[in-house]
């Protein structure tokens, strides 16, 4: 039987990346080891459990890719000034024919790990990326690096954006920025905003055995919602991607809420519902998920964002 080069990996130990518009498919044992910035500069690396392993950095700042390849390897070279290191600048790492809508090069370089990597500017998002894939000296095959920088996109598509880390994948409006992420072993928020009046936010729950353990979901979740300020809702119950789960709805709070709410009531007038969410548990990951948004009469965008969500591999 034909034995897989090394670095090569079978199609299921690939998992999705994304963020801030970025995607890659990258061996499923590659974690997020660092982020900074938002999405119209910042830097994302992924590691492996000994070592780093993608790096990516992207600006929508119009840039000469010949000084700014340059700049980038030159901090490369100062940060291994205890061991040397050789530069192709003109290395053929992957086909410019795969990326038509890019000005595209590729480098390599060799000290003690390898790595091969591109810089592009895109014609379409107009964002400029340099990404590269860091390998150990003895890892003589790129064909993993030219997999994952092959597979790495710049912006969404259809004005959606996917986001996928930590075991969660979900696709929102491209035009929802990140507000605040919460990422820790047993719970992820991220957080986004649309102009003022517009936001989302999608949550996952680790352990959800142990949080069921004495107590139905609805319970659980009125427990652990409690203490919010922001909105004043209610929620029922309602299956969810064929799992149990829970309708969430409400109103933000305002100044004034009671009084304009009783004053609402009294006219008979038709509330509508500016907070509205789903939450549900899926047994086969043992997570918790929801879904939630503050909206201007646009409960849809966030109905569409919960069915995009991926929650066991489906």
């Amino acid at each position: 039987m034909k034995s897989k080069p090394r670095g090569e990996k079978a199609e299921d130990a690939f998992a999705l990346f994304g963020w801030q518009g970025l995607t890659a498919r990258v061996p499923a044992d590659w974690t997020l080891g660092a982020i900074g910035g938002d999405h119209k500069s910042g830097y994302a690396r992924l590691d492996d459990s000994n070592m780093p392993r993608l790096e990516l950095k992207w600006s929508q700042a119009e840039v000469n890719l010949d000084r700014a390849l340059d700049k980038y390897l030159a901090k490369l070279g100062k940060k291994s000034r205890r061991s040397e290191i050789r530069i192709d600048e003109r290395a053929r790492v992957i086909s410019r024919r795969s990326k038509p809508d890019k000005r595209l090069r590729g480098f390599s370089w060799r000290g003690r790990e390898r790595g091969c990597g591109v810089i592009w500017r895109c014609n379409k998002c107009r964002r400029t990326v340099i990404a590269q894939v860091i390998m150990p000296q003895d890892e003589r095959d790129d064909s993993l690096a030219r997999r994952i920088l092959t597979s790495l996109e710049d912006h969404g598509r259809d004005g959606r954006a996917t986001w996928a880390l930590y075991g969660i994948q979900f696709e929102a409006p491209e035009e929802f920025r990140l507000e605040h992420q919460k990422l820790m072993a047993g719970y992820l928020e991220l957080a986004f905003a649309s102009g003022k009046r517009n936001k989302l936010r999608v949550c996952r729950w680790g352990m959800a055995d142990v949080a069921l353990a004495e107590r139905d979901l609805q319970h659980w979740y009125e427990v652990d919602q409690v203490r919010r300020r922001d909105v004043v809702w209610d929620c029922a119950p309602l299956a969810v991607k064929g799992h149990d789960g829970l309708r969430v709805h409400g109103h933000r709070r305002r100044f004034l809420h009671r009084p304009r709410r009783a004053a609402e009531r009294l006219a008979r007038l038709r509330i509508a519902s500016d907070f509205d969410g789903r939450v549900w548990h899926c047994p086969e990951s043992n997570r918790i998920y929801s879904v939630e948004a503050v909206h201007h009469d646009n409960e849809q965008m966030m109905l569409d964002v919960a069915e995009s969500l991926v929650c066991h591999g489906e």
